[in-house]
């Protein structure tokens, strides 16, 4: 269970410290999982919104990944988030998530339920197939032969990820402190929607 008050209690330190009358001018970046549900988006706003009148812009974690470690040149993107208890693969075209699967297993579950890191990276695997099958556009080939971008602390398990880039056949791009790339990415958007007011996320 998430441990709301202890969330409220650290953002408030936070928001303390920040620039401003009393925390009152803060902006939050809220990031969550592509396929977060409506009440866990819903639950996440209510313990930002706490806090008091602060400005809250909302990203997907694949988007704010991509914004830090995506690799330069543009075209379609596959992130792998290997997380601490979810794995989500989600594709990115032109800067917006066209497709995303999720799958409740993560690098902190397997020495409780006896998976490998092999199962691990067959679910990301296999999440991947499922998007290359309902793809009509070629964007996950396309992708792939970019290199797939992995992100989440399961990065840093070589016996993960390199299964992965057997299953996959494709090579694999770790972000810099794949376990921070998100909060990195986040923040770069962060500035730009501050620079930017008038923008897409500026206006979130």
């Amino acid at each position: 269970m998430t441990d709301t008050a202890s969330q409220l209690r650290l953002l408030r330190r936070l928001a303390a410290s920040a620039p401003g009358d009393g925390g009152h001018d803060t902006v939050v970046m809220l990031t969550h999982p592509v396929l977060a549900a409506p009440e866990e988006r819903k639950a996440a706003r209510q313990v930002v919104d706490a806090l008091g009148p602060a400005r809250v812009i909302a990203v997907d974690s694949a988007r704010a990944a991509a914004a830090y470690a995506a690799p330069p040149g543009g075209g379609p993107l596959l992130v792998v988030d290997l997380g601490a208890q979810l794995t989500e693969v989600t594709l990115v075209v032109d800067g917006l998530v066209e497709d995303a699967r999720l799958a409740e297993v993560g690098v902190d579950d397997l020495p409780e339920s006896g998976s490998t890191p092999d199962s691990v990276a067959g679910t990301a695997a296999d999440m991947v197939s499922d998007l290359w099958r309902h793809d009509r556009t070629g964007a996950v080939r396309g992708a792939l032969r970019r290199g797939v971008l992995v992100t989440g602390g399961g990065a840093l398990c070589l016996e993960a990820t390199g299964r992965l880039a057997h299953l996959l056949r494709a090579r694999l791009r770790l972000a810099n402190d794949p376990s921070t790339s998100v909060v990195r990415g986040a923040g770069l958007m962060l500035t730009s929607a501050l620079r930017h007011p008038t923008g897409p996320l500026g206006r979130g």
